[in-house]
């Protein structure tokens, strides 16, 4: 049975990719103000050091920027977020998306401390430039129909830091899928948990992937 949000729950830490954009802000906020506690907020540097410095409240409640004083395309910085987190349960959020207030409480319900690897996702809600909801990403896990279909949103997922000792990190080599390819290496060692809710918000046409929609979608690259 996981503990409860607080003293003796275990940290989670969320690690966002950032190219400094205004939207960040968004994305920070909505990690600050999550209904679960311990949360670390770990902000990696993907500009090569020109990234704003981060705002003294941010800094106050424990945000720390990652600055490896180069230029990260998004599987090296992924994976400089792996080495800077402390937590043992470990996330994502882009620098152009947003966390529902309870999505981190949501998947930590499913927390088991007794068991070494683990992973939950949430469903997430495709945002296009104008607001509209298109299209819920919220499918039941199938190991099998994960190496044919990204189904969880880079957001949407938490996963155990006893991952990285068996050498998963994300592949460098690749410029796009970079996290579908990531949760197929997890789905080698443990099975997934879907929680019950769709808290994830996925701006899937302002961000750069080439796998959302409108502008951010790479007809070549999409499954």
């Amino acid at each position: 049975m996981n503990p409860p949000s607080g003293a003796g729950s275990p940290l989670v830490s969320i690690i966002v990719r950032s190219m400094g954009r205004p939207l960040l802000a968004e994305a920070v906020e909505s990690i600050l103000r999550q209904d679960y506690a311990p949360i670390e907020v770990v902000v990696v540097d993907a500009t090569g050091g020109k990234h704003p410095p981060l705002p003294e409240p941010w800094t106050a409640r424990g945000v720390r920027l990652v600055d490896l004083g180069r230029p990260l395309p998004r599987s090296q910085a992924a994976n400089a977020g792996l080495d800077a987190a402390r937590g043992a349960m470990l996330g994502f959020l882009d620098d152009d998306d947003t966390f529902d207030s309870n999505h981190v409480s949501l998947l930590m319900r499913h927390y088991n401390p007794m068991k070494p690897l683990q992973v939950m996702y949430a469903g997430a809600r495709v945002i296009d430039r104008d607001g509209s909801v298109v299209r819920l990403l919220h499918h039941p896990y199938n190991p099998i129909m994960l190496m044919v279909n990204m189904y969880i949103q880079t957001g949407a997922a938490l996963f155990s830091r006893g991952f990285l000792a068996l050498g998963c990190r994300f592949d460098e080599s690749l410029d796009l899928a970079e996290d579908w390819d990531f949760w197929i290496q997890l789905s080698q060692y443990a099975p997934f948990i879907r929680g019950e809710g769709v808290t994830v918000n996925y701006r899937a046409a302002l961000g750069t992937s080439g796998m959302g929609v409108g502008g951010n979608l790479d007809e070549s690259s999409s499954a």
